[in-house]
């Protein structure tokens, strides 16, 4: 037995009208892929109010940034008590350490990168 036809309000048809530089193509293509979604789909929910992946990605950044304002207020704890005695490096340390990992929960662009320090990359 066949298949039930979709409506034609339903019914879905091919689009060639696009036309992308090949870096906007392997963004638009990596962006796709992190919500685990096809290319087409994607740039479709873009237009529409189905985009459960935007759910997902406004969690991670609210989450990294409840453990990034844990963690800078018990730095800012340790910092005003007195009670241990901090230096200037180990703070400049810690903060770093907290941007990094915030980069790495939120999943922002440019959040993996090699070398010692961001200023170097960009250089």
């Amino acid at each position: 037995m066949p298949r039930p036809r979709k409506s034609d309000q339903e019914r879905a048809v091919r689009w060639d009208a696009l036309y992308v530089t090949a870096a906007d193509r392997a963004k638009i293509k990596a962006a796709a892929q992190a919500a685990d979604l096809s290319v087409s789909r994607y740039l479709v929910s873009l237009h529409r109010d189905e985009t459960p992946w935007r759910d997902l990605a406004r969690a991670k950044v609210v989450g990294a940034l409840i453990g990034a304002e844990r963690r800078l207020e018990d730095l800012a704890r340790m910092v005003t008590d007195g009670t241990s005695e901090i230096d200037a490096v180990r703070l400049q340390a810690q903060l770093l350490d907290i941007e990094r990992s915030f980069r790495r929960e939120a999943l922002l662009p440019g959040a993996v990168r090699g070398g010692a320090s961001d200023e170097e990359g960009e250089a």
